[in-house]
């Protein structure tokens, strides 16, 4: 009884053969640019969050207008890149420039500005599975 040959994604080869082993057990994928930049995303955001919420609950309403506006931008920013990758990506950018020009540090440069670039960035070049 002849073995059948089934072509796979329309290639003149038959299936699983010129592939490596590691191609045909399955191998696990790298994940996307953009995962990649939803999960510094969410550490970054979520962190900057949580530091706002937690400065606001100790110092009271003095801290409010500083606190509750980096919470809302942040909530903005991670919303619109969430929905909108390549929106959210030129505003994070646009926030890491602000970022830079407002806190003129290293260390906001390292904790606000550089994820923020990062992220955006990634966002721009990353594309749709």
């Amino acid at each position: 009884m002849p073995h059948a040959i089934t072509l796979s994604h329309g290639s003149s080869t038959p299936e699983g053969e010129g592939k490596s082993a590691a191609i045909r057990r399955g191998s696990p994928r790298l994940p996307s640019l953009r995962t990649v930049a939803y999960g510094v995303l969410l550490l970054w955001g979520g962190f900057w969050i949580w530091f706002c919420g937690v400065a606001w609950a100790n110092e009271g309403a003095p801290a409010a207008p500083y606190a509750g506006g980096v919470i809302a931008c942040m909530l903005g920013l991670l919303t619109a890149s969430w929905f909108w990758p390549r929106a959210g990506g030129v505003l994070l950018i646009v926030a890491a420039a602000f970022s830079v020009w407002f806190f003129p540090s290293q260390a906001a440069l390292l904790l606000m500005s550089l994820p923020a670039a990062v992220a955006g960035v990634l966002l721009l070049i990353g594309r749709r599975r």
